[in-house]
């Protein structure tokens, strides 16, 4: 699962995702960062669709509007990702079924995947950046605010501080730490973990 995360060779240098002794490498450059990304993103879509359709607290229409309009930004995003190489290598993921019924549940779960995202989008546009690409690094760029304007709206819904959350992003992470914030979503942790499939109807 964590080759497929990175690409062709890629593997996770954490032994404790891994559940082996030996550290192995993580490939340099933008490229592992962006596929993560892409991840991310489709994992974030499937949480908003799944929240949006089943779940059982109250939304009102105002704040079903903000969900739908930053569900179809994130739609933008997978689409202006694989155009820099990044697509979703994993289509299932796992969250707590309280994402549906406790809106502080769902609220927690989807500012961490926009905090993610941002440390991903802003790493990718240094490591653009120094691999001479300024195009690609500036779309990273600016797909990094657009998940840094998430994380406030979700905030203004919730009643937060915006500032909040937002102060406890660390910038430009390795991705093996990236991968480990991750990985909790990648695999069941119990038999009542919620399971999202992206893209299904």
């Amino acid at each position: 699962m964590l080759r497929d995360l990175l690409g062709v060779g890629g593997m996770l240098a954490t032994d404790g995702l891994t559940g082996g002794s030996r550290a192995v490498s993580v490939p340099s450059g933008a490229r592992p960062l962006v596929r993560l990304a892409a991840t991310t993103e489709a994992l974030s879509a499937s949480l908003y669709t799944a929240v949006l359709r089943n779940a059982t607290f109250d939304i009102g229409v105002s704040a079903a509007e903000t969900l739908h309009q930053v569900l179809a930004t994130r739609t933008e995003h997978l689409r202006e990702i694989a155009q820099l190489g990044g697509v979703p290598s994993v289509s299932t993921f796992y969250v707590s079924p309280q994402v549906q019924s406790d809106a502080r549940q769902f609220v927690a779960t989807a500012e961490h995947l926009s905090h993610l995202g941002v440390q991903m989008y802003v790493s990718a546009t240094e490591a653009f950046a120094a691999q001479g690409e300024p195009a690609s690094a500036a779309v990273t760029a600016r797909l990094a605010a657009s998940e840094a304007r998430h994380g406030v709206m979700l905030a203004h819904l919730a009643g937060l501080n915006p500032g909040s959350g937002l102060s406890q992003v660390k910038m430009v992470q390795r991705p093996a730490i990236l991968i480990a914030e991750l990985a909790p979503y990648l695999q069941a942790g119990t038999s009542t973990s919620l399971q999202l499939r992206f893209g299904a109807a």
